[in-house]
């Protein structure tokens, strides 16, 4: 698949996506965080269905990234990795966070709309 086809096929992103934080997941050895990460990507999950997909530029973004996370972890530069992991979570709070207030904001607008206008 083509890296444009990817941001055309939301759920063969987010296959990635998951499977990348998988990756991530299971070289800890760690179980608090094993578990952690599964509370974390059950709300995700739900997340995308409650506020439908996120933009491609955000796609395009974690792309970006989750390479700049695999970069110096290939390089053996843990601070490094977990600065830009760090980055990664801060950005894509930021967008949920933002889909959860646009999508409300958009739920009480159309409320107060008269059903003979929509």
């Amino acid at each position: 698949m083509l890296y444009t086809e990817c941001f055309q096929n939301n759920d063969y992103f987010y296959d990635l996506d998951s499977r990348f934080h998988l990756m991530i997941i299971e070289t800890c050895p760690n179980i608090y965080i094993h578990r952690s990460y599964r509370l974390i990507h059950a709300q995700d999950t739900r997340l995308r269905y409650m506020t439908g997909n996120v933009s491609n530029n955000r796609l395009e973004e974690t792309f970006r990234e989750h390479l700049a996370i695999i970069v110096p972890c290939l390089q053996g530069n843990w601070e490094k990795a977990a600065e830009k992991m760090v980055l990664h979570i801060e950005e894509s709070k930021k967008s949920a966070f933002h889909l959860i207030f646009e999508n409300s904001a958009d739920s009480i607008h159309l409320q107060k709309i008269p059903p003979a206008f929509l």
